[in-house]
């Protein structure tokens, strides 16, 4: 006589996709986590109704990057936009728009310049007072 184990029947699970992430890693001691804190740092959606419209780009032949802001729904609420970009030579700069000295207008530009790599931009929008992280991106160079 065999003894056979039934396998339980799993629930069927509904796949939904979720923006908001929680990761617990309060039993994970500090030294373990290394750079895992990087990887999930994901971006977040501004409310609806402090949407507001950023262009990113990588201009050629000097490799500046630029981030437009087109103003939107939500442009009364933004208090400051934030643009930090790791070029691939290690530098990170960040920038501000406008220096932080009043709050961002439509039409308003940050520049940095860039490298002939893949540098990765991440701009933050604060808008009513919390701080979005709304693009993560890595700007490659587009060669003909």
């Amino acid at each position: 006589m065999t003894n056979r184990r039934k396998t339980p029947k799993l629930p069927d699970v509904e796949r939904r996709d979720n923006p908001h992430l929680t990761l617990d890693l309060s039993g994970c001691p500090a030294e373990k986590l290394g750079d895992v804190a990087l990887i999930f740092n994901l971006l977040e959606t501004l409310p609806a109704e402090q949407y507001v419209d950023l262009q990113l780009s990588k201009e050629r032949p000097d490799y500046t990057l630029h981030l437009l802001y087109n103003g939107g729904k939500g442009q009364t609420f933004v208090q400051n936009i934030l643009m930090k970009a790791t070029l691939s030579n290690g530098q990170v700069v960040e920038q501000y728009m406008n220096d932080g000295k009043r709050r961002p207008r439509q039409g308003d530009e940050i520049v940095i310049k860039g490298t002939r790599g893949s540098d990765r931009v991440e701009v933050f929008v604060t808008s009513a007072g919390r701080t979005y992280k709304v693009l993560d991106q890595p700007m490659l160079t587009h060669t003909l």
